[in-house]
């Protein structure tokens, strides 16, 4: 379906916001494509999707656990919502919330804790039903910033635990990006409630009366790039998981370069690697600048980088996460490429691992 006759729709109805058509088909599209059991709605960007469910669980003047080792809009959705940041570290085996130290954060009780935010990275799709299922234990959501790990695959989100929110994001940099965009996913009347507190918290039974939200709708024109990108968006996720293959062969060998271990569900959306120190890391950067752009993605960590002004806490010293945003680099994947750039890659990769 071509975009142009998608947005026909709009013109012929006269809606252009406010919950069209095309922003329901495209939010039962996605939300057919992750699970069978689970609802979703198309918002303007992540930020905003993760603000209005922050609001939505009320986390207003409580603490939120987030992990050191994220994007800064996490943290930024969480002042936006009202809540304290509470950055804990990660886990060294996978890089995500370390459940033990969020354990004993929940049972300290100089702390009120609203919600538990972890992170999906780098387009990764691991199980967190251990963590959830010690939240719900003690009746505290989870809202999951999924924000570069729309899935891949149809219907791989089978966990035995379920988030209340999921957010991801839909931006130009994401594998199955439109250029804005966000999406939100929960069970229906979770939703229902989103929707709510994303029309500016406006009360439907008293149009005279609202509480807490904001204006986290998306349009019919974004809705419309969401339904036209999405047939093209599996065929380039089977393509990303061909080209990496250039990287794992790069390093198979190497004792000072590791890639990070993919969830069999990631899309992809980068191909993170560390180092052993941080000189190492901004070497190689130089070393691949003249080929590739690399990214090193959440560097600085929240607790280094934060210089504003809103309060917040930490747990410990963060030495993992620390650690983690100052030796990992994040190298491009691409769906469009020739043999000879293949081959020149392989070889500019294999030159970079041995001369560390």
């Amino acid at each position: 379906m071509k975009s142009n006759y998608i947005v026909t729709r709009a013109y012929r109805k006269g809606v252009f916001t406010n919950v069209g058509l095309i922003n329901l088909d495209a939010s039962d599209l996605l939300a057919s494509h992750i699970s069978p059991n689970i609802k979703a709605y198309l918002c303007n960007n992540n930020t905003l999707g993760l603000v209005a469910a922050l609001i939505a669980v009320n986390v207003r003047g409580k603490h939120v656990i987030v992990s050191n080792f994220t994007f800064p809009a996490t943290f930024h959705a969480i002042v936006l919502a009202g809540g304290i940041p509470l950055i804990c570290d990660v886990d060294a085996n996978n890089y995500e919330l370390d459940v033990g130290k969020v354990t004993k954060l929940i049972a300290d009780q100089r702390y009120e804790i609203g919600a538990v935010l972890p992170t999906r990275i780098f387009g990764f799709v691991n199980d967190l039903s251990g963590l959830i299922s010690i939240c719900k234990s003690k009746l505290i959501p989870v809202i999951v910033d999924a924000a570069g790990s729309f899935p891949a695959s149809k219907h791989n989100w089978n966990f035995q635990e379920q988030a209340t929110f999921e957010v991801f994001s839909l931006h130009a940099t994401k594998v199955f990006g439109v250029g804005e965009g966000g999406l939100i996913i929960g069970e229906t009347e979770d939703i229902a409630r989103i929707k709510h507190f994303g029309n500016f918290g406006i009360c439907q039974d008293d149009l005279g009366k609202f509480e807490d939200g904001l204006n986290a709708k998306s349009d019919e024109f974004t809705s419309a790039r969401v339904i036209a990108r999405f047939n093209a968006f599996k065929k380039d996720a089977k393509k990303r998981v061909d080209f990496i293959q250039i990287y794992k062969q790069a390093l198979s060998n190497s004792k000072k370069v590791e890639a990070y271990s993919y969830s069999h569900n990631a899309n992809y959306s980068y191909f993170p690697i560390k180092f052993e120190t941080e000189d190492q890391l901004l070497y190689a950067q130089k070393f691949l600048s003249s080929f590739v752009t690399t990214r090193r993605y959440y560097y600085p960590s929240l607790s280094e980088g934060y210089t504003g002004n809103s309060k917040y806490l930490t747990d410990g010293d963060l030495k993992v996460s620390r650690n983690a945003a100052k030796t990992t680099l994040c190298l491009p994947v691409y769906v469009k490429y020739s043999a000879r750039v293949k081959k020149q890659l392989l070889r500019i990769m294999s030159e970079m691992v041995e001369s560390i």
